[in-house]
């Protein structure tokens, strides 16, 4: 963000530069401040997932309201895709993907009956929405985030997916009956839709790859490193592939904490967040995610790097908690006579 500001000062003027620079710092901030100071185990995380499942609730609402009001705003082009409040088909398909796989790990996890019932709904909603943008990115992302969910629930998701598809399957059959057309023939279409956008894109970066050309001299969006390198210069790609393979790090490390803990909560937890980082990358690789100074998409992973850190840190207590607790026990053994008189 620092970046973007600085190169901006160059493109625009000094004020603009700088009003992105100063916040990019303070809007980031707020997230790691309010969510590092209060994730500390693993009902935490869960609290964070039920909030953002409840935000989820209210688009889908107000894409309700809008669509008794006029659904011609929730559409977009000839082909009438769904961008729901968003701008493009693209960023509601991505949006609506890391909804849905918060809401479909809630139904698994959450041990309150009225969220898990909510998250349900709310999840079929959003299903429905990423089918409706006919986007093939938003379905990729969404099968991998789907995946991260249920690998290791599958006994339990065998219950669940076939209610999840009815009411799916019911609000389907409500919205074509209401005149709404889903452009199915898109998810399954092979047609090249980037190959052009990347090479106007690499074109456009080579008129200028130390600094790139601005936001004014956009040719296109669809690779976040691409786009990155032709607004604002090679920097930018650079900053991104550190990004993403200290990204790549953490999650090897998630990895590693998944077998240490014991709490089943905390292993579906980082199973959820190495799933969103494969999400994220994903899908950067064909919108640009990375770029975006104001989205959903920067929320969410600000928000999946704050409960990594968590996750990390509550695996290490547990460790470390499990050694005492095995060190109190050895020297019991060692000592009967006094391990009465140990405090409990």
């Amino acid at each position: 963000g620092i970046y973007m500001g600085l190169v901006s000062i160059y493109h625009e003027n000094a004020i603009s530069g700088m009003t992105s620079i100063f916040f990019a710092i303070f809007s980031m901030m707020a997230v790691f401040l309010a969510l590092g100071s209060t994730v500390k185990t693993w009902d935490d995380c869960l609290l964070v997932m039920r909030a953002f499942m409840l935000a989820g609730g209210i688009w889908t609402l107000g894409c309700l309201v809008q669509f008794f009001v006029n659904q011609n705003v929730l559409v977009m082009g000839y082909s009438r895709r769904f961008i729901g409040l968003m701008s493009n088909p693209q960023h509601a398909a991505g949006f609506c993907a890391v909804i849905a796989t918060m809401c479909v790990w809630l139904v698994l996890n959450d041990r309150t009956k009225f969220y898990k019932i909510l998250a349900m709904l709310v999840g079929a909603s959003h299903i429905v929405f990423v089918l409706w943008t006919s986007s093939r990115t938003g379905l990729a992302v969404t099968i991998i985030g789907f995946t991260s969910v249920l690998y290791a629930r599958m006994g339990r998701a065998v219950l669940v997916a076939p209610v999840i598809a009815a009411v799916g399957f019911g609000l389907l059959t409500a919205a074509t009956k209401m005149g709404v057309r889903f452009g199915f023939e898109r998810l399954t279409s092979t047609d090249d839709t980037r190959s052009d956008t990347w090479r106007r894109m690499w074109d456009s970066a080579m008129e200028n790859p130390i600094v790139g050309v601005g936001l004014k001299g956009a040719t296109g969006s669809e690779n976040g490193f691409l786009y990155g390198f032709s607004l604002y210069g090679i920097g930018m790609p650079v900053i991104m592939l550190l990004l993403m393979f200290s990204t790549m790090f953490v999650c090897i490390k998630l990895l590693h904490a998944r077998f240490v803990t014991k709490d089943p909560v905390g292993k579906r937890v980082i199973d959820l967040t190495i799933g969103f980082f494969a999400m994220y990358w994903a899908g950067n690789m064909f919108e640009g995610y990375g770029v975006a100074r104001i989205s959903p998409q920067l929320v969410f992973f600000l928000t999946f790097s704050c409960i990594a850190a968590a996750a990390l840190s509550i695996v290490r207590t547990e460790r470390a908690d499990s050694q005492v607790e095995e060190g109190e026990t050895e020297w019991s053994e060692d000592y009967p006579e006094y391990s009465q008189q140990l405090p409990t």
